[in-house]
């Protein structure tokens, strides 16, 4: 009887310690891990400025820009958006500006989607061909303004303070459009008609991707 309760009470302190050593052990390891990295959403808490440069970006002419905004929400964003747009196309020289009011909105982590106001203007300069001299070129030119709605979707991601994202897909619905041409005086009238064509379906394009932005949230 009395091995049994030696045998037993070795058994219990053989145990004990396992227990113990792996409690130890268990508090070792749980120290060592890495904190899990924060997400986007939890970034923005805080926040209440964003600037940023958008370097890159296709607008009704391939463009820069730069925003600023507010933060209302950690998942709301007040903002305004210029961009300036040049290219060349048949010959004809696109220059647009571009200011847009928005409103954004984060459906998840770092998905958004926005909505505002738009105003842009592009002013055109065209070859038409020399009514005198058909071998030679005369230069005429246009102006172009629109107002409307503008809608984005897009991602935003939020690293402590530093920005990046890009609106994927954009559109501009135009309410209200001016238009003025300038012919040179000496241009053929046929080419002219034909160039004025051109350069009316060009402008009339709305779409908007890949708009990408950094910069910086405080």
């Amino acid at each position: 009887m009395r091995a049994l309760r030696v045998a037993a009470s070795a058994l219990y302190l053989s145990l004990y310690c396992q227990v113990s050593l792996a409690q130890t052990t268990d508090n070792k390891f749980d120290s060592k891990l890495p904190e899990m990295p924060l997400i986007s959403v939890d970034h923005r808490v805080g926040k209440t400025v964003f600037i940023a440069v958008e370097p890159l970006g296709r607008l009704s002419t391939p463009g820069y820009g730069f925003r600023a905004g507010y933060y209302l929400f950690p998942d709301s964003l007040v903002g305004i958006n210029y961009a300036l747009g040049n290219v060349n196309l048949n010959g004809a020289i696109y220059d647009s500006t571009l200011i847009e009011v928005t409103y954004k909105r984060f459906m998840t982590n770092s998905f958004y989607m926005d909505a505002g106001f738009a105003s842009e203007q592009i002013d055109v300069k065209y070859n038409v061909v020399s009514a005198a001299l058909p071998v030679a070129n005369v230069e005429s030119n246009a102006e172009f303004q629109r107002w409307g709605v503008v809608l984005h979707m897009g991602n935003q991601w939020q690293w402590n303070h530093f920005t990046l994202g890009c609106d994927w897909l954009g559109h501009q619905l135009s309410l209200s459009r001016k238009e003025s041409f300038n012919p040179a005086g000496a241009g053929d009238p046929g080419d002219e008609a034909s160039q004025k064509r051109d350069v009316k379906k060009t402008t009339r394009s709305t779409l908007q991707v890949l708009r990408f932005f950094l910069g910086f949230s405080f």
